[in-house]
């Protein structure tokens, strides 16, 4: 892992607002060969585009890749209230806006849950996404621990919100699995972003708070039925209980591919050159059965 700060800047250029047709701003990502095979990129919870510069910016060099601030992430306006459908419908009209088809789906933490829908739902299906490579994802077996958005506890953030606890990230206990310099970057990055409008930050907040996941996904009894999904696992991972999460989709689920490599959750967006392998392999099956 050789990044330095200069890793985690993107092509002003490359970016575009897409408005969606109730009004709604969301920021996307788009840059590589025009021509190329198509990679949409979904960031996790409390993440945005930028924070996976690294690795967007390799695998740009290959493919055409799409990337979306999710609504309330980023440069993307934010919702009166957040649900799963919502954010889902607004991905689907960003990619029916875009043009955008016959893809593979690259998420991570909160997005890798999402990308493994993208291939299991039946409302992605006109999309015809050809494979998914989930980073980290949240929900099966996660070990994040959720605080109640009391109204207390709404008003102790808005007070003094870069001091305290977001989720995933504590802006004042750098991650000992990274370098000082690099926790310290993605968390000056998220802090700035949302620092700026605490709103944003508290409807997330709110939404993942009282975010049920299933201690299974039903997504993957459905994802199960389909082939070219790899799931990559953190061993380092404070959120997500990897090897037993590991175990139990290699028990539970033959047609999903799992694999638990070294680093911490945040490991694709700083080892970009490991995730690429994935995301090469995924690639090369689907397009072997073209």
């Amino acid at each position: 892992m050789n990044l330095s700060p200069s890793d985690f800047e993107l092509d002003k250029n490359k970016f575009k607002t897409v408005v969606l047709k109730n009004g709604l701003k969301i920021n996307t990502y788009n840059d590589g060969p025009s021509d190329g095979i198509k990679i949409l990129v979904i960031h996790g919870a409390q993440s945005f585009i930028q924070m996976l510069s690294p690795l967007i910016t390799t695998i740009s060099q290959i493919y055409n890749v799409l990337a979306i601030d999710l609504p309330g992430h980023g440069q993307s306006d934010q919702l009166e209230q957040y649900s799963q459908e919502l954010i889902e419908d607004i991905i689907i009209e960003v990619l029916e806006y875009t043009n955008f088809y016959n893809f593979y789906v690259i998420g991570h933490s909160f997005g890798g849950y999402l990308a493994v829908r993208c291939r299991s739902q039946a409302k992605y299906q006109k999309f015809n996404p050809q494979g998914v490579v989930s980073f980290c994802p949240a929900g099966l077996m996660t070990l994040i621990i959720k605080t109640p958005m009391t109204p207390e506890a709404e008003q102790y953030i808005r007070k003094d919100f870069k001091n305290n606890l977001l989720i995933g990230f504590k802006p004042k206990t750098p991650n000992p699995d990274l370098p000082l310099w690099l926790s310290e970057l993605l968390v000056d990055m998220l802090v700035n972003q949302l620092a700026s409008n605490s709103d944003k930050s508290i409807g997330i907040m709110k939404f993942f708070s009282q975010f049920k996941f299933s201690e299974r996904f039903e997504c993957f009894e459905t994802a199960n039925t389909f082939d070219n999904v790899i799931i990559v696992y953190a061993l380092g991972d404070k959120l997500v209980d990897s090897v037993k999460s590991h175990e139990y989709i290699q028990q539970h689920y033959k047609n999903i591919s799992s694999v638990v490599v070294e680093g911490a959750h945040e490991f694709p967006m700083v080892e970009p050159a490991l995730a690429l392998e994935y995301i090469k392999k995924c690639v090369n099956a689907g397009q072997a059965k073209m």
